[in-house]
């Protein structure tokens, strides 16, 4: 084949391909998948659960490293409750658990938010979100409890939330709840 119509047949090849890849930018886009906000029942019933499960745990002691309502440290608490009434397997320290989730604004938190705390020169402190803007959390001083956020101490001394439950899991979680298929860890943090 002479150079020439070989030369002619690669034009008329690049002049399709550039067609048809410009035919594919002119084709109208799918549309997008809606994408389902939560509403603000499922954060509601989510709160009551935490809520409920947070009275079970109140007034447990203060104890460093442990888990148990024998005695309970921050992270521990947050690693039971997680798992007893959400299903959620958590790392063990505050270490791990701050890394565990995405990060929001403390301002935009919501019941299920971790928030993590760094107290004058008494190392890290975590606590679970609750409703009305409160959290859970074991004092080392009074043991378990619920504090309000906005409290000058607190406020103060806020560092970081995390969102550890994505909003499509929600659902599930209460679904799994009412169903009585909680208590075993099942669930795995994104």
């Amino acid at each position: 084949m002479p150079a020439e119509t070989r030369s002619m047949h690669r034009l008329v090849v690049i002049i399709c391909l550039a067609f048809l890849s410009g035919c594919t930018a002119l084709q109208s886009p799918r549309p997008a998948a809606p994408v389902r906000s939560m509403d603000a029942g499922a954060y509601e019933e989510l709160n009551e659960l935490l809520r409920q499960h947070a009275q079970r745990w109140l007034d447990t002691p203060y104890q460093f490293g442990g888990a148990s309502h024998e005695g309970v440290d921050c992270s521990g608490l947050i690693q039971r409750v997680y798992a007893d009434a959400l299903g959620v397997a958590l790392p063990r320290t505050t270490a791990q658990q701050i890394r565990e989730g995405r990060r929001v604004r403390p301002g935009r938190s919501l019941p299920g938010d971790l928030v993590f705390f760094e107290p004058d020169g008494k190392g890290s402190h975590a606590g679970i979100v609750l409703g009305d803007n409160e959290f859970l959390h074991a004092s080392s001083s009074r043991g378990v409890m619920i504090s309000p956020l906005d409290h000058g101490y607190w406020s103060r001394h806020i560092t970081t939330a995390r969102r550890i439950l994505p909003e499509e899991d929600v659902p599930l979680i209460l679904s799994r709840h009412e169903r009585g298929a909680v208590g075993v860890p099942d669930l795995t943090v994104r």
